[in-house]
Parts: structure tokens; C-alpha cells; sequence
């Protein structure tokens, strides 16, 4: 188990050097992470363990566990709802939003009450509360959107991915969701192996890089195709009614030269 955390940590502990973030700040997180986890799973009816069960499971001193609980530090927390997040996913889940090849329609900035319009996207998940002419600067200005020569607003699918020089905040965001969610699936597959959720992944080693290269290219196109099929799934399930319910499902694609023979319990 060690070297599997090992393993784990070390893009982590690559991450925090890329952003100035050292040891000490990982360890008074680490800290209230310990505590904060361990309230979570020694509680029992929702009634708190003692302090100094905690201390003792976590290591973490009892002076630290009693100050941490009784002044929890302020949690940095999920941002809002990403509103932009949603309004792109109905735009190409949506069967309203789409043509007959389950493509996003280009979209005319406004139409008559009830017609698909960029307008009817934009209000449809900012509730009004942020301008549709807002939202379409915004996006016209990051090349997410463009106006096609009938004038209609086009989703330019490939702007989706964000760009790391002017939208860390935005990669920081998904990393933390995407990776969070990823790690507790397989961590929930140790400790509750009776009830395990999809985690399954293909590797090989020693091949070409031009062949790994052709390999990354077919995982790219198909795993985009199911992405957007499950996505308007969820559209037309979540049109039907309303639940308390989220799931995330992800892929990803890895690949680089190998150094030295890794340890392989198979």
C-alpha cells in the first residue's frame, strides 16, 4: 500500500513544486485533512468520537485535534456551480440544442419565445441574473463560440479544453474535480471491494512513440463519441425528473518513455 500512495503523491508533490507550494503548507493540510477525515469516519450516529480517539488513529497531537475542531479552519470549498460548464453541456446534450447528427446547432442570438436560441441557453442557466450579451463576449473573446456568416453563434468544440496560460483557475477547478473524483473511486474499491464502482484501464509497455501516438488518437476519437452519448443521456433523464444524485465519469490517456523497470505484481 505504501508504494501505491507513493506513486499517487508523486504528481502531486510535482504540482505543488510547479506552484510554490512547499512542504510545510502541505502539512498543516495534510493536518486538518487527517482530523477532519477521521470526524467523518469515526463518527458513529452522528455523535462525534472523543478527541483523543482522533489523535490517536491520525497521529495528529491532541492540542492540534481540540483546536481544529473546536475552530475548523475556513474550507477553501467548490466554487459555485459553473453555470458556463452547464449551458456548453446542454448545447451539446440537449436534443433541442442539436441537428439530426446529434451535432451542436449553430444557434441565431434570439428567437421567437420557446425556439432554440443563444439567448434561451444563455437564461436558461444563468437565470437571468447574468446578461446573455455577457456570456456571449465572454465566449466569443476565449474563441468558444463564433459567428458564422448567417450571423448564428457556432460552438467551436475544440476551443473546450482550457488553455493553461489564461485559465489556471479553470484547469485548477477540473483537476481537483476530475482527479478528487477518479482517486475516490479506486480508493472506495480497496476499502469497499463488495461494492465497487467503474475503474478499469488498458497499458501496455515498449512500443514506438509514433504507434503510442496513433493509439492516443483512436482513444481521443472514441472516447468523445461516448462522452457525448452519455451526456445527452443525462440530459433526458434529468428533463424527466429531479434527483439529489451526480456522476462523473472521465477517461484520460497517459503515456512516456520508460526509465526503468517498474515493479509488477503480475
Amino acid at each position: 500500500m505504501a508504494t501505491a500512495v507513493r506513486r499517487i503523491l508523486r504528481p502531486v508533490v510535482r504540482l505543488l513544486i510547479a506552484y510554490d507550494l512547499n512542504l510545510p503548507w502541505l502539512v498543516s493540510q495534510l493536518k486538518e485533512l487527517y482530523v477532519e477525515v477521521a470526524m467523518e469516519v469515526l463518527s458513529e450516529n452522528g455523535k462525534r468520537p472523543p478527541q483523543s480517539r482522533v489523535s490517536l488513529v491520525t497521529g495528529v497531537h491532541r492540542k492540534d485535534v481540540k483546536r481544529l475542531i473546536d475552530e475548523p479552519p475556513d474550507p477553501a470549498g467548490a466554487p459555485p456551480a459553473n453555470r458556463i460548464e452547464r449551458m456548453l453541456g446542454r448545447w451539446m446534450g440537449d436534443e433541442q440544442f442539436l441537428d439530426k447528427k446529434g451535432k451542436p446547432l449553430p444557434l441565431p442570438r434570439a428567437a421567437p419565445k420557446g425556439a432554440a436560441s443563444f439567448q434561451l441557453l444563455a437564461d436558461s442557466e444563468s437565470k437571468r441574473d447574468i446578461n446573455d450579451g455577457t456570456i456571449f463576449r465572454d465566449l466569443l473573446e476565449r474563441g468558444i463560440i463564433s459567428v458564422n456568416e448567417k450571423e448564428h453563434v457556432v460552438l467551436n468544440v475544440d476551443a473546450l479544453v482550457p488553455d493553461k496560460e489564461h485559465d489556471l483557475e479553470s484547469l485548477a477547478y477540473f483537476l481537483g474535480k476530475n482527479e478528487g473524483d477518479h482517486l475516490a473511486a479506486g480508493v472506495n474499491n480497496v476499502v469497499h471491494p463488495e461494492r465497487p464502482f467503474l475503474d478499469r484501464a488498458v497499458h501496455h509497455d515498449y512500443l514506438v512513440k509514433e504507434d503510442v501516438r496513433a493509439l492516443e488518437k483512436i482513444a481521443r476519437k472514441e472516447s468523445l463519441a461516448l462522452l457525448k452519448k452519455l451526456n445527452r443521456e443525462a440530459h433526458r433523464l434529468a428533463a424527466k425528473r429531479e434527483g439529489q444524485e451526480r456522476f462523473n465519469f472521465g477517461v484520460y490517456f497517459f503515456h512516456e518513455t520508460i526509465e526503468q523497470e517498474e515493479e509488477n505484481p503480475s
